[in-house]
């Protein structure tokens, strides 16, 4: 059976791993690769190669793992790695844009075991 939709354009999208979230209140998308420190937000009926709604950066980490959305908390949760040993599990404002602080001090930890590696 075929995707009803397909958001993304062959060659364009980063390579990696990739993690979602559903944004039902903001009827949004949210989408982080693990191999750069972005979390790319889009219309949920968006298609093909379109340019994100906006983008969350949060500084200090080299990739993003997984995302959880916390609607009422209204705010979103990124699994990062921020070294080569130690990970941060980050709340962050899920209306941001542009770099973003966690809204509490991130969790951090070291040597959780093996993670999804970048490509």
């Amino acid at each position: 059976m075929a995707p009803k939709r397909v958001l993304g354009a062959p060659g364009n999208t980063a390579v990696g791993n990739w993690a979602i979230a559903l944004d039902r209140a903001r009827d949004h998308i949210l989408t982080s690769c693990n191999c750069d420190d972005r979390i790319t937000v889009f219309g949920r009926t968006t298609v093909g190669d379109a340019a994100p709604a906006r983008t969350l950066r949060l500084p200090g980490a080299l990739a993003i793992y997984s995302l959880l959305m916390d609607e009422a908390a209204d705010s979103v949760w990124a699994l990062a790695r921020v070294d080569a040993v130690t990970h941060a599990l980050a709340e962050l404002p899920r209306a941001g844009t542009g770099d973003v602080a966690p809204l509490h001090p991130a969790i951090t930890f070291a040597n959780p075991g093996r993670l999804a590696p970048c490509n």
